[in-house]
């Protein structure tokens, strides 16, 4: 799977949210299942096309958090743990990011006080 492919889905979801705190609004939680199943579709088909296996992809679009880990565990073996944990800790990574430019805005722009913003 591109690294690429990774980092722009967390990046487009991570700009979504920023977007959508700075207008006040609760970004829509659709957003990043939505963006989430499309990349792990797109990284099983190109995966189960390298390896010649047959894995439904249509599948994964629909029930990505549930068929991408079973995918992972099959072809990897419990190899694919450090593959899920990578993910996982990728999210976190952005999480801390979308956090970081949210504070940011906070006190440059609002003129606010940090401890305002997360008590």
């Amino acid at each position: 799977m591109p690294a690429f492919l990774v980092v722009l889905t967390f990046s487009v979801t991570t700009a979504l949210n920023v977007i959508y705190w700075y207008h006040g609004d609760e970004p829509n939680p659709y957003w990043e299942s939505i963006l989430f199943c499309v990349l792990a579709a797109v990284w099983v088909k190109l995966d189960s096309e390298r390896r010649k296996i047959h894995f439904p992809t249509d599948w994964v679009l629909f029930f990505g958090a549930i068929y991408f880990p079973i995918y992972v565990f099959y072809t990897r073996g419990w190899k694919g743990v450090y593959t899920i944990l990578s993910l996982i800790g990728l999210f976190t990574c952005f999480s801390m990011l979308e956090y970081g430019i949210e504070s940011l805005i906070y006190i440059f722009v609002f003129d606010g006080d940090i401890s305002e913003l997360y008590p």
